[in-house]
């Protein structure tokens, strides 16, 4: 239960994150980020912290210069899939392995992406993507403000994740912006 939001300008990718863990029994503040970089891929994360620690240890094992739109879409998913599965780290559902509920935004190339809770990794066609419990409110607030984005991306993003934070107790902030280019 958190919020990321990203926003491409088709060369550049900025990606911004909540300090939101925990559940409905419990909040806190994250000292982590919830939004990072590896070599020229950038991660937003929103789920459980085992599979996003997995998620990150593969990452960082995989050369970057392989990181590619064809590997992400083809590569990766496979990847993730056996190694969550052999760590106990899948949820079933209908006899299918899962992430549950985690979900992620991955940015490559000035592009956004989805990888999805089945492993499936597809690009997002807009120039915004959120996940979490703030991801309508964030994702609301950017369309009403497309000048703003343009002009200060970074600004934008902060302020979408405000107004989330407004309507869900499971956006706080502080805020972390990073931006992601080649």
């Amino acid at each position: 239960m958190t919020a990321v939001v990203a926003y491409s300008d088709g060369t550049k990718v900025w990606l911004a994150g909540d300090s939101f863990c925990g559940d409905e029994s419990k909040k806190d503040i994250c000292e982590a980020s919830k939004v990072y970089q590896i070599g020229k891929l950038g991660i937003g994360i929103c789920g459980y912290v085992r599979q996003e620690l997995i998620l990150e240890s593969i990452l960082r094992s995989i050369n970057p210069s392989d990181f590619s739109d064809e590997w992400l879409r083809f590569v990766l998913p496979d990847i993730l899939h056996d190694t969550m599965k052999a760590k106990g780290a899948v949820v079933d559902r209908e006899g299918q392995s899962t992430f549950g509920n985690s979900h992620y935004i991955l940015a490559l190339s000035g592009k956004l992406y989805y990888l999805e809770s089945d492993f499936g990794v597809w690009e997002v066609k807009k120039n915004v993507a959120a996940i979490g419990a703030g991801r309508e409110y964030t994702l609301g607030a950017l369309s009403a403000m497309p000048k703003s984005l343009k002009e200060d991306p970074a600004k934008a993003l902060v302020k979408s994740l405000k107004i989330a934070s407004e309507w869900s107790p499971w956006v706080v902030g502080p805020y972390t912006v990073i931006e992601v280019e080649e």
